[in-house]
This record gives structure tokens, sequence and C-alpha cells, in this order.
């Protein structure tokens, strides 16, 4: 049985997600690291999706282009998150995704601290011998303005990781950017690639 992890109400079985050892076990709008995205979306959907962030310059996200990323928004599957990145990798027909990330956007970055404090208290029940990467303040490495920060907590599950943040950009309004809480997905593939580039 797949263990789901929603942000706003954490809806699972801790007994079974006690047991669980394989992070393909954990979903984000039903959708697992591993999964083929041809499994949740149709290959034209996908192309198209594609082409718009290609056509952008904004598909490749990192130095190295063995990887791109793609966002859909608001999409009418989603049911906990308004937006869900995906990590895939360049030239791979069958789209398996290596990363997965829900997104959910706040106006006041105080709501979103509130909801990652519930969902650490949550998910610290679970993890117990899991290796934890305690709640932590950063400076956001894409900001160019300099001011704004993530907090975030995660844990290994193996190799692979679960990563839980909010994002505060202190001029949100200026740069029409909204503070978000991200639950991310992360295969040990990938964390390799990122600590690479």
């Amino acid at each position: 049985m797949k263990i789901f992890i929603a942000v706003l109400v954490l809806i699972f079985s801790l007994q079974s997600l006690s047991r669980a050892d394989d992070i393909r076990d954990f979903e984000i709008e039903g959708m697992s690291i591993g999964d083929s995205l041809l499994d949740h979306f149709n290959e034209k959907e996908i192309i198209n999706l594609k082409n718009i962030y290609s056509a952008s310059g904004d598909l490749y996200i990192f130095s190295s282009k063995e990887f791109y990323s793609i966002t859909f928004i608001k999409h009418k599957k989603f049911n906990k998150y308004e937006d869900l990145q995906l990590v895939l990798k360049d030239n791979d027909t069958k789209y398996k995704i290596y990363a997965i990330q829900g997104i959910i956007n706040y106006t006041k970055i105080s709501n979103c601290i509130k909801e990652l404090k519930n969902i650490e208290i949550d998910l610290d029940k679970i993890f117990t011998n899991s290796q934890k990467i305690n709640r932590n303040k950063l400076d956001h490495r894409s900001d160019l303005t300099g001011k704004a920060t993530i907090e975030r907590f995660g844990y290994f599950i193996g190799n692979n990781t679960i990563m839980v943040s909010c994002a505060d950009y202190l001029d949100n309004e200026k740069f029409n950017i909204k503070d978000a809480l991200r639950v991310a997905i992360r295969t040990e593939e990938f964390n390799r690639f990122l600590s690479k580039n």
C-alpha cells in the first residue's frame, strides 16, 4: 500500500509508515519517485509543458543538463498541493521521476511556519529510526536580493531524502513571489547530482 504525505492534513497509517524502508512507499498527489510520469499524465501534456519551459529557458535549472525540471501549476488532478515540481532525466522516454515536490503558496510566512512545525511534529513520531536533518534557517541561494530565507528540516531514508521547507521572500510583493511550503522527496541519484551541481 502506498503512503501519502499530505501538507494540510497528514493522512496515513502510523503503523505502515513506521515500517516503510523504501522511499518509493511515499506519495505526493498519488506520485512516487521511481514512477513513470506517463502513469499520471499523457505524453502530449508532458511534452507541451516541457516545450514551454524550454522556450522560457527554465527547463534546465542546474548547471548540468543531466536532469530537468517541470512544474504542473494548479492542475485539476491535485487535491492537496497547488503546484507540483518534478525532476526527470534528460532524454528518458519513460519519464522516470527522480524528485517530486509539492508546493503550497502563502501570503503570510507565519502561516507557512506554523504548518511546517505541525508537519515536523507528525513526522518526528514516524521517523524515529531515521537520520534527521534538524530544523534550521539559511539564506535562499537563488534570491538575488539577498533577503530571502528558507526554514527547513528533513530525513534520510537510506540515501534518499524527504525535505520540508518554508521559503520567506521578504520583498515578495515587490517581485510578485509568494512565500511557499514545499514537501520534497528525492532519490539518492538526484541527491548526488545536486551535491555536484
